[in-house]
């Protein structure tokens, strides 16, 4: 049972009253929250007006005009002229995402750079932490040329050694 006090009486009493929506039911149900903030559809929204997610990496970007007809260019990865990305910094991010990953054990792995080519060596147990590691490394801003000069360790073959006790006849 919910019981509704006038607004001039919880004012009178200290009390203040919950905000309200159009409709005159509280604002602390769940429903009317979320459609209040704009998750759902409201008579305040229009249907093609656009939401928080839409501006930052949504897929719908209208153009700085406003003509959503034609989408805005993307010129995210494009640095000022002449700008190269420090090889310090590549590296700083190659060994922390090696360092980082759960799969690639990067204990005997070398990274350098140098003008932006990263050259990989060293060694490892298994052919996944080979190609792992160079995607890893691929994935850092910066690089231009990975050079895989990753070696995987072979595990040693031992013979079967001879059934005990004599052929039997």
């Amino acid at each position: 049972m919910r019981l509704a006090i006038p607004i001039a009486m919880a004012k009178q009493s200290g009390h203040e009253p919950r905000p309200r929506d159009r409709e005159d039911r509280p604002l602390h149900e769940p429903a009317q929250r979320l459609e209040r903030t704009g998750y759902e559809r409201g008579p305040w929204r229009d249907d093609d007006s656009p939401q928080a997610g839409d501006w930052y990496g949504g897929t719908m970007r209208t153009s700085y005009r406003g003509d959503a007809s034609q989408p805005a260019p993307s010129y995210r990865g494009h640095g000022p002229t002449g700008y190269q990305r420090a090889d310090a910094r590549i590296y700083e991010d190659i060994c922390d995402g090696l360092t980082e990953d759960p799969i690639v054990d990067a204990r005997e792995l070398v990274v350098a750079v140098e003008h932006g080519v990263v050259t990989l060596s060293g060694q490892v147990v298994e052919r996944i932490m080979k190609y792992r590691a160079e995607a890893i490394a691929d994935a850092v801003a910066g690089v231009k040329e990975i050079d895989n000069r990753i070696r995987v360790r072979r595990a040693p073959v031992v013979p079967n050694p001879p059934a005990k006790g004599g052929a039997s006849a």
